[in-house]
């Protein structure tokens, strides 16, 4: 054995000794032969396999050592190639003064092209959020509600066909679900986004979390050795008159890079909500009407050093406070179903006071080893998210005349929170190999959850604790995983992806109240697989499979009781476990215009709330979420984008699926089988170059959600766009859900009581902005180079 290995160094040593090398090296200037340092020197075989690069030094001289063979040498300046020669090495050689034209490629750069409204891509689709008309003036959440794939009704998200969804901001997930997230995409503005890429099927560098898709919302950057600010007003007319104005501000030159933005915005919404119980002899109908205020202040600040050519680092923080006091009212009424008369009614109100509070920071470091795509970074993400409450509850009972029940009024005060804390730490590696490329890293994600609720009877007149619905509770998460994805493009058009997630998780709830804790551990592995195929520039094919994870919000697990009136509280479940979801898609593109998608997924231990009522107890309902849901889904996606004509370009969708769900609780539907078919269209008139017109509608047809069959609803919004001042001045006018249409009613079943619920959210509204853009492209700079090679995928 050591006799080969002495064999092998020996020949290595005489390969190395007797292989012959020469010397190629230049000098890089730009049109006024001022020398270009930095710049990426790229060295090919001639066919076309990338082998070496080097950078130039401080006087654009670079030098490099090769073999004597036949090569391509390329010179990459600002990202783009500038030169391109084959060459034949068998001897040293001087390529001499090599010119680069600075003013042409910054020119190719700034005049870039209006990108299409709609973008498709092997593994998501991309809604260039700047083009369009509807979403100029809003929030992020009106953003996501005309995004294609996308739906959001009654402040839920979801994707078209898909069980569920996670949110990323630039590519980094935000740990936050429900009415949390929700807030939190109220405080960001439309007018910072520049996309919405919607992934269906994730790849295995994401987080496995989140029933099937994933929604990355990236933010606007700036070009190269410039600076720019936006100051922004809005007035939004529902029910309810609400308006907010912003301003920010970014920089960028050389090495640096610099942003930050401020915005406050006062949201008022009406929202109705019918709830209609039909019991065996009663009938209990439910009006529900809430003032929901929101009114954040929020702050983002962002700062990008590049340390060396191939090394960027940064921060960035961001920063929402909201201080709030919505009300609601509930009138209960309750009727003899034999004799159609009023038994009784019951009045209550609920005061509120909501402080809210969301800090996100950020710190990044990435490495370009070298310009074959070889990419290291590192993310250290720290989120704190508070919501504390103070509401004070009151009401009465009273006869069918409307008089008073003696004794029967009641008030009393709940009073708490949640804090959650989150730490986040990624290693990610890009390392092509040869016609493979690899992406491996591992992710370390630390969660702590502190919720708590005092719960006080104030009838007497002095507050009492009510020790039964008083409770402290303590959640911890920490999730570990490391992850492998390969691509391989076999040749020109079959190209494929394998990808594999591993995911250790370890959770603890701890009840202070009780003395109890339950915890859960799992081990999952979540794969991931990709094959693409494009016969031609007309037709493509792509199928995909992937399995994802979807875990139960922080205070679902607390057991207490939050109490809604006098007859309805929610109560958490510590024993609540994820759900888990496997998705096939099969994808067909033609010339980038139809695309269709045929999908299946399948859900196992789905988890949601379930109302509880009692056949024969009608002041006897409660909400409580299980695990009980098994789904199996079957759809077909279908899109047109029309653009035949230069003013006018129409994207329309058509969505059709079939599902069939069961129950593991027999106090629901033992299954429940449905169809749903969903259209839309979005169209965009360009009257001028400084007027646009937009015209978007959808219609739902009856459906079924789960075990809750669904009314049909539609929805016309339009949106009217115009510049001024060679578009330094832009208006917007939206009219939202022209109609009022989009209202919704769900139908379920508790114990055979027939359970209905109809839902509006003010969608009905009218919104105007104002947008005034200012800033200098021409900063003056020492020299522009390849230093900002990350700042050119800022060009917007």
């Amino acid at each position: 054995m050591i006799r080969r290995i002495y064999i092998i160094q020996f020949l290595f040593f005489c390969c190395v000794l007797f292989s012959q090398q020469f010397q190629l090296q230049g000098k890089i200037v730009d049109e006024n032969d001022a020398p270009l340092e930095y710049s990426e020197v790229l060295i090919l075989k001639t066919d076309s396999i990338p082998i070496k690069s080097e950078l130039s030094n401080e006087t654009g001289v670079f030098s490099i050592l090769l073999d004597s063979g036949e090569y391509i040498i390329k010179i990459k300046y600002f990202n783009d190639i500038g030169y391109t020669k084959t060459i034949s090495l068998h001897n040293n050689i001087d390529l001499g003064k090599i010119k680069i034209e600075k003013a042409k490629n910054i020119k190719e750069i700034v005049l870039e092209g209006r990108k299409k409204l709609i973008e498709r891509k092997i593994d998501r689709l991309i809604f260039n959020v700047e083009n369009s008309i509807s979403a100029t003036g809003g929030d992020a959440l009106d953003a996501l509600k005309v995004t294609p794939g996308l739906k959001v009704q009654n402040e839920k998200i979801s994707m078209v066909g898909k069980n569920g969804i996670s949110v990323m901001i630039d590519d980094r997930l935000i740990q936050l679900s429900g009415d949390d997230l929700i807030n939190f995409l109220k405080t960001i503005r439309s007018d910072e986004i520049k996309s919405i890429e919607v992934i269906t099927n994730p790849p295995a560098k994401y987080d496995a979390e989140g029933n099937s898709g994933i929604v990355n919302i990236k933010r606007k950057k700036i070009a190269p050795n410039s600076w720019k600010s936006l100051i922004s007003s809005r007035y939004i007319q529902g029910n309810y008159t609400s308006g907010g104005m912003g301003a920010s501000f970014d920089y960028q030159k050389n090495k640096s890079y610099f942003n930050f933005s401020v915005n406050y915005d006062r949201n008022k919404r009406k929202i109705d909500e019918n709830f209609v119980n039909n019991y065996r002899a009663t009938l209990w109908e439910e009006a529900k009407v809430k003032k929901s205020l929101f009114y954040p202040f929020t702050t983002k600040l962002g700062f990008d050093y590049k340390l060396t050519p191939k090394v960027m680092t940064g921060v960035s923080l961001y920063y929402s406070y909201s201080d709030t006091n919505p009300t609601e009212k509930d009138r209960v009424v309750i009727s003899d179903k034999t004799t159609n008369k009023i038994d009784s009614l019951a009045n209550s109100n609920k005061e509120l006071k909501n402080k809210y509070k969301f800090l996100s920071f950020n710190y990044h470091l990435n490495y370009e080893i070298d310009s074959l795509g070889r990419k290291l970074s590192f993310d250290f993400d720290y989120f704190s998210y508070q919501n504390k409450s103070n509401q004070l509850i009151y009401g009465q009972n009273f006869f069918p005349d409307s008089s008073p029940i003696p004794g029967s009024d009641f008030i009393f005060n709940s009073m708490g929170g949640i804090n959650v804390d989150n730490y986040n730490f990624t290693f990610d590696m890009d390392h092509p190999i040869k016609s493979f490329t690899l992406n491996y890293g591992a992710k370390l994600s630390l969660s702590k959850s502190d919720s708590d609720n005092y719960f006080y009877n104030l009838g007497s007149g002095t507050p009492i604790l009510d020790i039964n619905n008083t409770n402290s509770f303590i959640y911890k998460e920490y999730i570990s995983s490391v992850y492998a994805s390969i691509t391989h493009k076999i040749n020109s058009k079959i190209e494929g992806k394998l990808g594999l997630r591993l995911e250790s998780v370890n959770t603890n709830g701890h009840s202070l109240t009780l003395d109890q804790i339950h915890t859960n551990n799992y081990l999952k592995l979540y794969p991931t697989a990709y094959l693409s195929y494009t016969p031609n520039d007309n037709h493509s094919f792509n199928v995909n499979y992937g399995r994802r994870i979807t875990r139960p919000r922080y205070f679902w697990f607390n057991p207490f009781r939050s109490f809604n009136n006098q007859y309805f509280y929610s109560e958490g479940n510590s024993f609540l476990q994820p759900s888990f979801s496997d998705n096939i898609e099969l994808n067909y593109n033609f010339k980038n215009k139809v695309a269709a998608q045929f999908y299946y997924s399948h859900l196992k231990n789905g988890f949601d709330y379930v109302t509880l009522v009692q056949p024969d107890d009608i002041t006897s309902r409660y909400e409580k979420p299980y695990n009980y849901v098994t789904s199996d889904k079957y759809g077909v996606n279908i899109s047109y984008t029309f653009d035949k004509f230069k003013w006018w370009e129409s994207v329309n969708t058509l969505d059709y699926n079939y599902s069939h769900s069961t129950s593991s609780i027999p106090e629901t539907n033992a299954s429940l089988n449905g169809n749903s078919l969903q259209l839309y269209t979005t169209n965009t008139f360009k009257i001028s170059s400084t007027i646009f017109l937009e015209a978007s509608y959808f219609y739902s047809f009856p459906t079924v959600d789960g075990l809750f069959k669904v009314s049909s609803t539609n929805g016309l919004d339009l949106a009217f766009k115009m510049f001024f001042m060679k578009k330094i001045l832009q208006l917007s006018v939206t009219g939202e859900d022209i109609f009022g249409s989009n209202r919704p009613t769900y139908t379920g079943y508790t114990n055979n009581i027939e359970l209905k619920n109809k839902l509006y959210f003010d969608n009905q509204r009218f919104r105007i902005s104002l947008i005034y853009k200012f800033g200098n492209n021409k900063l003056n700079t020492k020299q522009i180079n390849s230093n900002n090679s990350e700042q050119k995928e800022r060009v917007q």
